[in-house]
């Protein structure tokens, strides 16, 4: 069930006529892939401790940061802050 509910959105998305597509750029693809090895490395020893828990923790603010902070061209070629 869950493999389908992202083609699922595209579909529906393209029914109603929003754009949207699989096409992730650099910022989201290296924040997926970091959080998939630090998830890994952190729970590679079967035991948790508070000091693992704050890294996956600073990671996250990191994460949010960096998209907070992200220049996103609008439709119009215009250079916007999001988040500003």
């Amino acid at each position: 069930m869950l493999l389908t509910q992202v083609p699922l959105c595209i579909v529906v998305a393209w029914i109603m006529g929003i754009k949207m597509d699989l096409n992730f750029n650099l910022l989201e693809t290296g924040s997926l892939a970091l959080s998939i090895i630090v998830v890994a490395f952190t729970l590679q020893d079967g035991t948790s401790h508070y000091l693992k828990g704050l890294v996956l923790l600073l990671l996250y603010i990191v994460i949010g940061a960096c998209f907070f902070v992200l220049k996103t061209p609008l439709s119009n070629g215009i250079d916007t802050v999001v988040g500003a």
